[in-house]
């Protein structure tokens, strides 16, 4: 317990490298060390094709909306694919999305499979997950609890997703919530809709820029106000309420409205840390877990959300101490 505490200390100072960390470094230095996937092909659709294969957009497809545009459910080429019709958002890149988008290619990121650009029309062809969503997991009552080595999972590749899209890709996500990790039928996690997200030559730089969408209630970054500091640790912010929630089985704003999971948890994660006493934090529904990991992911997601933002650790640093 002593070397986890330790090691974690160093999370929440954010004062030493990974380098001079243990756990899972040499896991994280191998993978930003590997050279970039090539991009893959896209696939041009007419729009009369995609509007076809959704029934013109029929609310029976629907699957879901979000900052960004709807989802729906389609068949094409003979696979099951999601159908997202996106809205009318001034793209505030240099590059077009579909350009960047052809090298995002990453087990723990829902793939692009094609496109259509006809006129004012953009629409996007994605891979299908066909387990829902950990919102869906999580918090809905009729579902049976998710263990512990499930959420640990789900937080793992989660940030290995997120982390590839920051290191590999320079792509800022910008609405990382629940609802936007997907889950398969072995509970493999991947990270969805980020396809409009700023793309930045330097993900340590922070831009000043307008801003469209600032993500979620309940995930958004307070810092970030009408005109926001665009940087990733708007996303570190966001998956630390992730992490709160998978520890604590409460969802990021209460129903009554009363309180954020982000206030809620505050005093209960010092009691955890500091007195050895989990209980009133943590899911009451789960009735095992590994107490270090469960350390861990308390201090990972205690330096995300509570740290200002210059001194909250990056997606590497939360990766690793997530690991172990």
């Amino acid at each position: 317990m002593g070397k986890t505490v330790g090691t974690l200390q160093l999370l929440m100072g954010c004062c030493k490298t990974t380098s001079e960390s243990d756990g899972c470094q040499n896991d994280t230095d191998d993978i930003s060390k590997l050279p970039a996937p090539p991009p893959h092909q896209l696939k041009e659709y007419g729009y009369k094709e995609l509007a076809a294969a959704t029934g013109y957009f029929s609310g029976d497809c629907l699957l879901g909306e979000g900052g960004f545009g709807q989802v729906y459910e389609a068949t094409l080429d003979g696979e099951k694919v999601a159908i997202k019709k996106l809205k009318i958002i001034k793209l505030e890149n240099k590059l077009e999305e579909s350009e960047f988008l052809t090298c995002v290619n990453h087990p723990n990121i829902v793939k692009m499979i094609g496109l259509c650009r006809e006129g004012s029309n953009r629409v996007l062809v994605l891979e299908f997950v066909p387990n829902k969503t950990l919102t869906y997991h999580l918090h809905d009552e009729k579902n049976k609890t998710l263990d512990w080595p499930t959420r640990m999972k789900i937080a793992l590749e989660s940030a290995n997703g997120l982390l590839y899209l920051h290191q590999d890709c320079k792509i800022i996500h910008r609405d990382m919530k629940a609802d936007n990790i997907l889950l398969d039928n072995n509970f493999n996690a991947k990270v969805a809709d980020f396809s409009l997200s700023n793309f930045l030559s330097d993900t340590d730089k922070v831009s000043h820029i307008t801003s469209l969408f600032r993500g979620t209630n309940g995930y958004a970054d307070p810092e970030y106000g009408n005109i926001q500091k665009i940087s990733n640790k708007l996303d570190v912010y966001s998956f630390g309420v992730i992490l709160l929630e998978l520890i604590t089985g409460r969802k990021p704003c209460s129903d009554h409205g009363d309180a954020t999971i982000v206030k809620w948890a505050k005093s209960r994660i010092g009691q955890a840390l500091y007195e050895n006493d989990c209980t009133s934090l943590v899911d009451p529904r789960l009735k095992q877990y590994e107490e270090e990991e469960m350390i861990r992911m308390i201090y990972c997601a205690a330096a995300s959300v509570y740290k200002p933002s210059s001194f909250r650790p990056n997606m590497e640093h939360v990766r690793v101490y997530i690991c172990g």
